[in-house]
């Protein structure tokens, strides 16, 4: 089995939603859906004997078009960046490296944390979407910052 290395503190991840429920048109935040593991995290992590983790990429070393070609989606994509060491002060949640074979794949990571597979008892169920929530807030903030940065 594969073994998967932390993403330090000092990092910043980004994730590619895609506009519609996850990121609505118009809008400067994304939902709590854009944080939720889909069906092809839940078979990827089954295949590689991992917990589920939603897709995210280490912007030092994978660049936005990269990512955004390892996605291969004709969706418009949104952009939403997260400090790691925000993403780590949320209990339950972990930013793991998970390389991928393609240009840019060594910027591949994961967040493990965010799944509520069926049978999950509803209070636990609340907690993790809470977690997504705080990941949406995290994303807004890290977008402020870096408006500002930019002026």
């Amino acid at each position: 089995m594969a073994t998967f290395e932390r993403v330090p503190d000092t990092a910043t991840v980004f994730r590619l939603p895609k506009e519609g429920d996850q990121f609505p048109p118009g809008e400067d935040k994304p939902t709590e859906l854009a944080f939720r593991p889909n069906s092809g995290d839940e078979r990827e992590a089954m295949e590689l004997g991992r917990p589920v983790a939603i897709s995210v990429w280490d912007d030092s070393r994978t660049t936005e078009e990269q990512a955004r070609a390892a996605r291969a989606s004709t969706a418009v994509l949104r952009r939403c960046d997260l400090p790691v060491a925000e993403i780590h002060k949320l209990e339950g949640l972990r930013t793991l490296r998970m390389e991928i074979e393609c240009p840019g794949g060594h910027g591949h990571c994961g967040i493990e944390g965010l799944h509520t597979p069926k049978g999950m008892n509803p209070l636990e169920k609340a907690r993790v979407k809470a977690l997504r929530v705080s990941l949406v807030d995290i994303a807004v903030r890290a977008a402020k910052v870096k408006k500002m940065d930019c002026s």
